[in-house]
């Protein structure tokens, strides 16, 4: 019975998916409509440059949101990558 309960505190607890995904959604929300200066230092562009680029790949590309992730959170995730040169794994 004790080996059990040992074992019972060693397990790691997981956070249930749709926590996880109301984090990501608001700090991104926050990263990108916080403030300019957030949104610039995250992204390498100001608010309106990054509605703009979301706009053109929106309407020019085709790229649309899905029921995980929307448009916003994917262009922010890709310019975050690429502005602070760290993996994907960190962004998740």
């Amino acid at each position: 019975m004790l080996e059990l309960l040992k074992n019972d505190r060693k397990r790691i607890t997981h956070i249930p998916y749709e926590t996880r995904h109301r984090i990501r959604q608001l700090a991104y929300f926050r990263m990108i409509h916080g403030s300019d200066l957030v949104c610039r230092q995250s992204t390498r562009m100001d608010q309106r440059c990054f509605a703009i680029l979301c706009h053109l790949l929106r309407t020019i590309s085709g790229l649309t949101s899905t029921e995980v992730i929307d448009v916003e959170e994917m262009v922010a995730m890709f310019l975050h990558i690429l502005a602070h040169d760290v993996k994907n794994r960190v962004i998740q």
